[in-house]
């Protein structure tokens, strides 16, 4: 029977350490690289939501009264940033599958709107 030398157990435990300090090096970067895609996916996501939000709600009541008061919408630039802000703090803690879910039932509304409202 092959006796192992303590050598070997030496040299076969420094080189499962090195393969395993590796492997959780690689582990730890992904998953940054998958957070900060799902933080870039967020963000993108609030300010398309934003801007879809803003240019029907500036069709739906730029210029019209409601409660004898004319609505008049700020700037774009100013509109959409605050707007970001909201749905960044709205769905902030959602799933990115209910963020979807939301997403699409405001592009729903958006298309809807652009399609019949010309």
């Amino acid at each position: 029977m092959y006796k192992i030398s303590n050598k070997e157990i030496f040299a076969a435990s420094a080189a499962f350490l090195v393969v395993s300090t590796v492997a959780v090096s690689v582990v730890s970067k992904l998953n940054k690289l998958k957070k900060q895609a799902e933080k870039e996916s967020f963000e993108r996501d609030c300010m398309y939501m934003a801007y879809m939000d803003d240019e029907v709600g500036r069709k739906e009541f730029n210029g019209k009264k409601i409660n004898g008061d004319i609505i008049k919408f700020p700037p774009k630039k100013e509109s959409l940033y605050y707007r970001y802000q909201l749905f960044k703090e709205l769905y902030g803690k959602y799933s990115p599958k209910e963020r979807e879910k939301e997403l699409r039932k405001l592009e729903q509304r958006y298309y809807k709107y652009k399609v019949t409202k010309k």
